[in-house]
């Protein structure tokens, strides 16, 4: 039986049109009447509500289209909504689908979201063309690849390794452990292979392009760690600050501080803290307001001030009342009956003397 229109008339109210009892009929008719239900199965979304033959209840299910859409709330109910760009098969459950030729080909709970996105495990997110995802991985950009587990990637391009978190720009696979926002620049060979940024922490733009190695560090700031060359190596660093650790070679287990800190520098573990960037290393550490060594053998430490070193002055009253130890010293810009002249006092066995 074909459905049945209700006549609405002409024009409002010129009293043509069928009776408000007898449209209430056509109404219960053309949803109680299998042949118009079938009907309505087979035309609207290519949604077959009555012979759903491309659900299988086991957990695969292909359709004869791309589904736009995939719902499925349980291991027994699923809603497709069909186009006619082509074919997929997805064997999961629970999941939500939307775009043209996403796949799922492992898992369940997980979100696709674009041209071409992929899941291959369970509770991941896919969103954008050709996004990549698997196992807790989310995938966020243009070709953005979570494609190991427990990842997180944003960004076009953005690829980490496991564990990782990467925003950000790059066509390279950094290392595990790590968090990384940057925009890195360059063709595939700008930086080295994963493993390089294992437990590291890098924001910047272009920040560890062309280093080696950079495991274990801390690098945050445009151009920060940015290498020699891919030999380079910044192991167990802190470079904080625009251009900090700038086309240093080698310094590992080293603190670089501010604006050009660390440029230039070759050995490992030094203490710097400067904004001036000098043209070499020796004008670099010139410049510094504080250039030092860091050594396990506290005799092999020092530290260089590069500037005035200003103490804070103290009057006899205040010094009378420190708790001093033997090796410290005092400006004193007073006297009393201990502080008999203004200068510097040391505390040498256990009394203060002029020095």
């Amino acid at each position: 039986m074909p459905i049945t229109n209700i006549n609405i008339g002409t024009v409002p109210n010129d009293g043509t049109g069928d009776t408000l009892r007898a449209a209430g009929s056509i109404i219960n008719t053309n949803f109680t009447d299998a042949s118009i239900v079938n009907k309505w199965s087979t035309q609207v979304y290519g949604l077959d509500l009555v012979t759903p033959a491309i659900v299988n209840i086991s957990g695969t299910s292909t359709a004869s289209g791309s589904p736009l859409a995939r719902l499925r709330d349980s291991t027994t109910a699923e809603i497709f909504i069909f186009s006619d760009l082509g074919a997929i098969e997805i064997p999961a459950n629970q999941n939500i689908v939307w775009g043209y030729n996403p796949t799922v080909t492992a898992g369940d709970s997980s979100v696709l979201l674009g041209n071409g996105a992929t899941v291959s495990g369970s509770f991941s997110v896919s969103i954008g063309v050709n996004a990549i995802s698997t196992t807790y991985s989310v995938a966020i950009g243009y070709l953005a690849d979570a494609s190991e587990s427990n990842v997180v990637s944003i960004g076009r391009n953005a690829i980490t390794g496991s564990n990782s978190v990467r925003i950000g720009i790059s066509n390279v696979k950094q290392g595990t452990n790590s968090i990384q926002y940057s925009w890195v620049g360059g063709s595939t060979s700008a930086l080295k292979g994963a493993g390089t940024l294992s437990t590291a922490t890098v924001m910047g733009y272009d920040c560890i392009k062309n280093t080696g190695s950079a495991i274990g560090s801390v690098v945050l700031g445009s151009l920060a760690g940015y290498g020699f060359n891919t030999s380079s190596n910044l192991d167990y660093t802190v470079a904080i600050g625009y251009a900090s650790g700038y086309f240093a070679t080698t310094s590992q287990f080293s603190i670089f501080l501010g604006a050009n800190s660390g440029r230039y520098e070759s050995n490992n573990r030094r203490f710097i803290v400067t904004t001036n960037s000098g043209t070499d290393q020796a004008t670099h550490q010139a410049a510094a307001l504080a250039y030092g060594k860091m050594d396990a053998t506290t005799a092999n430490q020092w530290l260089g001030i590069g500037g005035i070193l200003k103490m804070r002055n103290y009057t006899a009253v205040e010094a009378s009342s420190l708790t001093p130890a033997d090796g410290d010293f005092v400006y004193v810009n007073s006297t009393d009956g201990t502080f008999t002249s203004v200068g510097f006092w040391g505390y040498e066995n256990s009394a203060w003397v002029k020095l």
